[in-house]
């Protein structure tokens, strides 16, 4: 005896046949049939393309102060960077300005 797993959706109200992808859409108006798990999916795939970023890997059995010293320099890395651009920024201002007055 075969079980036909079917979800509503939550807009239309039309039953749907489940996949079990997350992102299944309704095939009456299109919506999504479980948005909690799609917003659930994107907030995941953001989170680990944040861990990408840091340059010390900040993991879930690293002792509290090991864990914060890690998101310390982290911290002071991209504040590095951002205060490298900041300066070319502030420099090429500069020549822009004085290129204007010199004219």
């Amino acid at each position: 005896m075969s079980q036909v797993n079917e979800i509503k959706c939550p807009d239309c109200g039309a039953w749907n046949q489940s996949t079990g992808v997350v992102d299944a859409k309704c095939v009456s108006c299109g919506a999504y049939l479980e948005p909690e798990r799609v917003a659930h999916a994107e907030e995941v795939k953001l989170a680990e393309a944040r861990k990408g970023s840091y340059y010390l890997v900040i993991n879930d059995n690293d002792e509290t102060i090991t864990q914060i010293f890690k998101i310390f320099i982290n911290s002071v890395r991209w504040g590095a960077y951002y205060l490298v651009m900041l300066f070319f920024l502030i420099v090429a201002g500069a020549l822009l300005i004085w290129g204007i007055v010199a004219i």
